[in-house]
């Protein structure tokens, strides 16, 4: 499950020489800042940017290209500026609103982000992202029942969007309706059955049940199936650490300690992993000495 809080830059493939003295074409141009913006040239992007509104102060293109320029670069606040100018020449155009809403939500600013990503969806209220994006944001904000019924809206745009499917199982979770999240889970994995993040899922509610047998499971289909990165560690990482716990429960100190070792090899700064290790080797240590 990806944290999709991102700009996504368009890229090209072949470099073109940028050439000042000639008159080029703007599809010429454009492919110009595309290409530098793929090369991580963001000066470059946003000089052709810049050149391209010059000539066409209405190129949407542009200012989009503009706007990740500065996202690039860290100048959030001249990235939101060209976005907002893209407003004004189409302000019934919801990608706008939407990215407006993810740049606010990088800075943490969900307040703003709401109210972009709801603008976009008054115009396109079958845009699957700006719901999956909103129902974030409202968690973030510890909205919760929001969220949930954002993440629902995603799922009624797009039955297969299984990101929605796992977050509205954690709020199923947080509202102790446990057979809820489950059941949302388990469907996350039928329609997607190398979806890590609901094995892991599975796995800990299990685990919080004192299910093991069932916890254990999970968590090695988890592993079984391609790593996946997003929130707050890489899925791998949150199976063998949680995978560990299990573990550790059963008594099966060097098992656990193992696993959570596999999960610093993954992540070697995820402070529960340590934490975890530092107590199964106190543990076996003390098992040693008596």
């Amino acid at each position: 499950m990806n944290n999709r809080f991102f700009v996504v830059c368009l890229t090209l493939s072949l470099a073109i020489p940028l050439s000042p003295l000639v008159a080029q074409p703007i599809e010429t141009l454009l492919q110009q800042g595309y290409d530098a913006q793929s090369q991580a040239n963001y000066r470059d992007a946003e000089r052709v940017s810049r050149q391209i509104i010059e000539r066409d102060p209405r190129n949407l293109e542009a200012y989009s290209l503009l706007a990740n320029a500065f996202y690039s670069q860290g100048k959030f606040s001249d990235a939101i500026a060209a976005y907002r100018s893209a407003s004004q020449i189409d302000p019934k155009n919801p990608n706008i609103y939407y990215d407006l809403g993810i740049l606010f939500a990088e800075q943490g600013d969900f307040t703003a982000a709401i109210a972009h990503y709801q603008k976009a969806l008054a115009i396109n209220p079958k845009f699957t992202d700006a719901h999956y994006n909103l129902g974030l944001a409202q968690y973030a904000q510890g909205d919760i029942k929001a969220g949930m019924v954002s993440f629902q809206q995603a799922i009624q745009s797009d039955p297969q969007e299984v990101d929605a499917y796992i977050w509205l199982g954690k709020g199923y979770q947080h509202q102790k309706q446990t057979n809820q999240a489950i059941n949302t889970w388990k469907k996350a994995i039928q329609i997607d059955p190398q979806s890590t993040y609901a094995y892991n899922s599975l796995g800990e509610v299990f685990a919080k049940q004192k299910k093991y047998r069932e916890a254990i499971a999970y968590y090695r289909q988890a592993l079984a199936v391609p790593d996946q990165f997003g929130i707050p560690v890489s899925a791998h990482t949150l199976a063998h650490n949680g995978l560990g716990y299990v573990l550790q429960q059963q008594g099966q100190l060097e098992q656990a300690i193992r696993e959570y070792q596999a999960a610093l090899d993954i992540e070697p700064n995820f402070t529960p992993a340590q934490t975890n290790l530092a107590k199964a080797q106190a543990l076996r240590n003390a098992r040693q000495q008596s």
